[in-house]
């Protein structure tokens, strides 16, 4: 039975790492992933040490783990996955860069019932390793079969852990050796189930690997913003906010994410309009009203048109590669503001419905503004 498992996970000579590697077929929602992975961080934070955990404390960490692709970036679990749930029934409002341990506690202590989410991950997790015996076995016997071999064949079978009563499981100690040795590899294999689990959710969601976990803090826009002074200095006409008219200071302005960074999550030259610092503030992680495109298609021109004679060929090449790229539009096109318009609305509008689709707030406009687009 022994014996070692495929690809990513290291082999063993005592555990059947195999069966390991089957953990998440027939995966219908998340728990199982999220299971595995707050099971992983409990024994990592413990200094592999504990190997008795309460199925309560794992609860929070799947909540805790789930927090940021639903809070913060709007990804689905699925249609009856009980996570968003629970999650969308905590009202305080957190920052996106919230520590983890802040959102373990937030959940710790908001988490009236986990049963709707750990009613049966803990025994599914280890139907591989009974698979023949669990064959045939009707659904509603199957978490007491589960219970009752993983306790009778625990030195025999060596399961990931038992349960000594429906509250606790209890890690086994190979596997337990088996984690400790090998954690960062076991840690990114689970991980990557989990991004092909939400890309599968969310078939049409840019960015699911920066989406699958909290997000890391962003690096100043310092190379954007020089581009943007450059092109905004040799402008030609004093440059205005597209959100609120009002001029455009060079030493105070803020480059806006023209679809939010929550949903894109990079800071590509395309997507980044220099306004006003309360105009950004004001729109915050919201979608534009669609009555802003043809204000940033014309400042997004002219910033080009302007930068393309004060830039090196070097400087102009890397700013071009990066419209080039994305809005697959041709070099020769770049400074044909008719063509770079095109090129936005095949690429911003199907964006924009996508990040409406998933729960992002549309069809802002700044309050400064309101007057003039009504």
């Amino acid at each position: 039975m022994m014996g070692g498992g495929p690809g990513l996970l290291p082999t063993s000579q005592s555990i059947d790492v195999g069966l390991l590697s089957r953990l998440f077929a027939d995966t219908t929602n998340s728990y199982k992933h999220l299971f595995f992975d707050a099971l992983l961080c409990v024994f990592r934070d413990s200094g592999f040490s504990r190997r008795n955990i309460s199925i309560r404390e794992l609860a929070v960490g799947m909540v805790a783990k789930a927090w940021h692709p639903i809070r913060t970036f709007h990804l689905s679990l699925g249609p009856r996955d009980q996570v968003a749930a629970i999650i969308d029934r905590i009202s305080e409002a957190m920052d996106t860069f919230i520590p983890t341990h802040r959102i373990q506690s937030l959940v710790s202590t908001t988490l009236a019932d986990h049963r709707p989410i750990t009613q049966y991950v803990q025994y599914r997790l280890l139907a591989p390793f009974f698979a023949e015996r669990l064959r045939g076995v009707p659904d509603q016997y199957r978490n007491a079969a589960i219970m009752e071999l993983a306790a009778s064949n625990f030195d025999a079978v060596r399961p990931l852990y038992r349960l000594p009563d429906e509250a606790t499981i209890e890690l086994h100690p190979a596997w337990a050796e088996y984690f400790a040795s090998n954690l960062p590899i076991v840690a990114g294999w689970a991980e990557l189930h989990w991004v092909g689990y939400l890309q599968s959710r969310n078939p049409t969601v840019p960015g699911i690997t920066e989406k699958a976990g909290a997000p890391e803090r962003r690096a100043p826009l310092k190379a954007q913003t020089r581009y943007w002074k450059t092109a905004l200095i040799n402008l030609g006409e004093e440059p205005k906010c597209i959100y609120s008219g009002r001029p455009l200071d060079l030493d105070s302005m803020e480059l806006d994410h023209f679809l939010p960074w929550t949903f894109v999550c990079h800071d590509a030259l395309w997507n980044l309009v220099p306004v006003v610092p309360d105009a950004n503030r004001s729109k915050g992680n919201c979608l534009p009203h669609p009555d802003y495109m043809d204000a940033f298609v014309r400042i997004q021109h002219q910033a080009l048109v302007a930068a393309r004679g004060a830039l090196t060929v070097r400087e102009w090449d890397k700013v071009s590669s990066a419209f080039i790229g994305d809005l697959r539009i041709v070099e020769t096109d770049i400074l044909d503001h008719d063509a770079l318009g095109q090129a936005y609305g095949l690429t911003v509008r199907p964006q924009l419905d996508i990040a409406r689709s998933i729960g992002f707030v549309p069809d802002w406009r700044c309050p400064q503004d309101l007057a003039l687009l009504k």
